[in-house]
Parts: structure tokens; sequence; C-alpha cells
């Protein structure tokens, strides 16, 4: 599957509200936060980054983002279609591989497993 324009999350509010309303795991070298949206029929799910300066120079952090759009890329079939996550960058990300990160990341949702059923229960009331 592509990444698509319309799965970026673009607006600040839109990451407040996932750092407000959902749920978040720590998975070592970077943080997974995951929250179901308000939009209306969202037909995929949404990719929010943040990766500061503390993680490297630029060619660094532009790396490290291509790195988080192909884990999630590959693996948007395991969220629900109304998911909008957030992949916040650590320190130690920059010698990192992509198989690493791909395991992290399932992992970490593994872990969130039952925090999200309760959050799409929540959602559904």
């Amino acid at each position: 599957m592509r990444f698509l324009p319309e799965q970026r999350l673009r607006h600040a509010a839109d990451f407040t509200r996932v750092r407000k309303d959902g749920v978040y795991h720590d998975c070592g070298v970077f943080i997974l936060q995951l929250s179901l949206s308000t939009k209306p029929n969202p037909a995929r799910p949404r990719l929010g980054l943040v990766v500061s300066r503390r993680v490297g120079n630029a060619v660094t952090r532009n790396r490290v983002k291509r790195l988080f759009r192909e884990v999630f890329r590959e693996n948007q079939t395991m969220l629900p279609s109304n998911a909008d996550v957030v992949f916040i960058a650590r320190k130690g990300m920059d010698g990192i591989s992509f198989e690493t990160v791909e395991a992290q990341f399932r992992q970490c949702l593994k872990h969130m497993e039952k925090r999200l059923v309760k959050l799409q229960e929540k959602s559904a009331e």
C-alpha cells in the first residue's frame, strides 16, 4: 500500500488530541502514541512524526522519518482504519535498522492491544 497525503497528521490540534486522548508505549528508541480519529469515515490510518534536533543533523532526521513512514506503510493493515499514530523519535535512532524498528513497532502494538480495545469501546459509546 502507498503512503498517501491524506494519511498524514498535519495540524497541531491532531497531535495534541492523540497525546491527550490516546494511549502510548515506550518502545526504547521511540515512543508510539495511538488514538482513534474523530474524523468522519476515515478510510485509512494516519501518521504523525516528531523528530527533533536531538536525534541528529538534518540527514539523520530525514532518514529516521523515511524509516518510520516505511514501517507505518508496511504495517498499516495491523491498525484500525480510524487510527492516528504518532512516532516520537529519541536520541539513539541514528544507527537503527529497518528490521529492528519494525520489530519494536509490532511488539509495541501487541503491548497496546488491550488498551486499544478499551479505547475503541470508549469511542463507540
